[in-house]
């Protein structure tokens, strides 16, 4: 084929529902509201209408909400952000309950035990802790919540929240960073999404792109099982992120952390063979803000209205690639010169003329009888700079870079006691420097990297509207980006045909618009002597330069209404995602000099095969189209 990859996916998901009020919750569409519920009685277990119930943030501060038990002396409040909750029951003739600390999780259906009133006075109160860990009544589903303070509690290597999967039940505990499975499922089914917008890349399935400092996340939730009808997309669990809100009193934060190699050892295998301890570093810094946006004696000076957090984070790495070792021509070799050339098992080869057969003399071969191009493609590889061995002659070990920034913006707006919004920006960059080449480009020679500039942003907007204390609507529109703009060599790279002098024609000159080197291949030269044919491609940047880009939309709306002793709940959720990627292609061709015995042009060594510019085959792409960028 020669067109890009892309994808474009459409979901809509209608949900209606109706069922008794304790046992029916709101669906919110893959949001991370939730709802509580609960009813109020007396102390001879008769059910209390007309109590007032009073719903405060301790968070912020804030009445979040208010409303009235029914005639079944049942209270629902609904579309609420994950926060800590404290809930107040009045009504005259009894005492005043406060039920304090009450942990409302993402996407939680919270159903509080029975709230009885005691006779007596408006102005006496009664005050009761909520239990430290409440559990799950109101839906089948089965869940794992890590909370902001088990996250930055728990020492992890790299401070990468998915590396917690592993702590929900469901997950083995072999689970590797965003790589997580649950109850038998792929680790590719699962569904991430922060603030109820996904950020899985519809390409593969995964979430790697989006970057958030653990100490801006308020909590994670992995779905599992039994979720509700809201949840789809994958079969496996619905991980659901929530970011921190500010607060009424000002809050922050910074951190550095460290790795160096001088606090470790070698390793057994380099001190076996008298290598020195390799570079191997880790850095990561940042700090964070929350608080109140106010100015005093005109807007927001009760500190309730708007909040704010953000936070930066910065990340260094330099991480040892495993060693390269290869064989390359030596200076004799790529002057013709074969007398001393061996195999991978220490026998002398043989260079045959192929114009006739015959063992050229001394197992040299005269310069006037070389490719015009052929000294050129031995010249562009390293030499030699390791001795003794017969399966290789060069080595190295470069270093893997990934710098990269992170930023997290967001805003909390409690416009009036009916209508909230929140505003949340994400941006994540980070630069791969890789020397021996990443998905699309791999090479065993590590002359300079490769830079693969890869990005990923998101935006969401939530609006919740309490129409009345029976009716609330949630409304949220949310875009978000992924991608790789486009990876290449440094500018005066050998990879380059203009740097190394690579004058060899192409079947299609123009299919290359960077003008890299073709991907040589030399299989039968050690270590992969006895290999399979094509098995040493020293280069390869099939598909270079390579991009892709993954835009995701979502818009859902939610509505929930009480009526009497039941609730109906109905919702729609839309999603329109593209996946836009170029093609794993050689539009700079493959040219393999391999040994083979079947091709009349033969040596009988893949060097030889190079320097009288005889290729066993050719392959490239006739065209290159390229994704969008950022």
């Amino acid at each position: 084929m020669f067109t890009i990859r892309r994808m474009a996916q459409v979901r809509v998901l209608l949900i209606a529902a109706a069922g008794p009020l304790v046992f029916s919750t709101p669906a919110v569409a893959q949001n991370t509201s939730g709802s509580m519920t609960g009813v109020v009685q007396d102390s001879t277990g008769a059910v209390i209408p007309g109590a007032q119930v009073v719903l405060i943030n301790q968070d912020q501060g804030v009445e979040a909400r208010q409303t009235i038990t029914n005639e079944a002396g049942i209270y629902l409040f609904s579309a609420l952000p994950a926060a800590t909750y404290t809930v107040t029951v009045e009504l005259p003739g009894f005492k005043t309950y406060k039920k304090t600390d009450i942990k409302l999780f993402v996407n939680d259906k919270l159903g509080l035990p029975s709230i009885v009133l005691e006779v007596g006075s408006q102005s006496e109160s009664v005050t009761v802790e909520a239990e430290a860990v409440t559990l799950e009544t109101v839906t089948a589903e089965r869940s794992g919540v890590v909370t902001g303070r088990q996250m930055v509690d728990i020492a992890l290597n790299g401070r990468n929240f998915t590396s917690l999967l592993k702590t929900v039940p469901g997950a083995p505990a072999d689970t590797g960073t965003g790589t997580a499975t649950f109850n038998g499922q792929r680790n590719n089914q699962n569904n991430f999404t922060v603030d109820g917008q996904t950020v899985t890349d519809s390409g593969v399935n995964q979430q790697f792109a989006y970057r958030i400092s653990m100490d801006a996340i308020a909590e994670f939730k992995a779905s599992t099982t039994s979720q509700s009808a809201e949840f789809g997309r994958n079969s496996g669990a619905q991980i659901q992120v929530a970011t921190k809100s500010g607060t009424q009193d000002f809050h922050g934060g910074g951190y550095y952390f460290k790795r160096h190699e001088g606090w470790n050892a070698n390793t057994f295998t380099n001190n076996r063979q008298g290598l020195p301890r390799q570079v191997y570093r880790f850095m990561t810094t940042g700090y964070y803000v929350g608080g109140p946006v106010y100015v005093p004696n005109k807007f927001n000076s009760d500190k309730s209205k708007l909040f704010f957090f953000m936070s930066h984070e910065w990340g260094r790495s330099r991480v040892p690639n495993t060693p390269q070792r290869i064989t390359v021509p030596t200076a004799a070799e790529r002057q013709g010169d074969f007398s001393q050339t061996r195999d991978g098992a220490g026998l002398p080869v043989t260079i045959r003329d192929p114009l006739t057969g015959l063992p050229f003399t001394g197992n040299r071969i005269p310069s006037d009888r070389f490719s015009p191009y052929g000294p050129s493609i031995l010249n562009f590889l390293p030499t030699p700079n390791t001795f003794g061995n017969p399966a290789y002659n060069y080595e190295s070990q470069a270093p893997n870079l990934d710098p990269s920034f992170d930023q997290l913006y967001r805003f909390d707006y409690n416009i009036n006691e009916n209508w909230r919004a929140f505003v949340r920006v994400i941006r994540s960059d980070q630069r791969q420097v890789r020397p021996y080449g990443r998905g699309d480009t791999s090479n065993n020679l590590g002359l300079t990297p490769f830079y693969a500039p890869t990005f990923g942003w998101s935006i969401t907007g939530n609006l919740t509207t309490i129409v009345n204390p029976t009716l609330t609507n949630e409304f949220q529109f949310g875009k978000s980006k992924n991608g790789i703009p486009g990876d290449v060599p440094p500018t005066g790279s050998p990879y380059y045909r203009s740097v190394s002098k690579i004058e060899i024609p192409l079947l299609y000159p123009k299919a290359d618009p960077t003008g890299l080197v073709p991907n040589f291949g030399f299989g039968g030269v050690p270590p992969s002597i006895g290999g399979p044919p094509g098995s040493t491609q020293l280069t390869r940047f099939s598909g270079s330069p390579y991009a892709n880009a993954n835009p995701i939309t979502n818009v859902s709306d939610n509505i929930n209404k009480v009526f009497s002793t039941h609730t109906i709940k109905a919702g729609i959720f839309f999603e329109y995602a593209v996946k836009q990627e170029t093609p794993f292609r050689p539009y700079n061709a493959n040219i393999y000099f391999d040994q083979d015995s079947s091709n009349p042009g033969d040596t009988g060594w893949p060097f030889a095969n190079a320097l009288l510019g005889n290729f066993q085959r050719y392959e490239q792409f006739s065209k290159t189209l390229l994704a969008n960028g950022p």
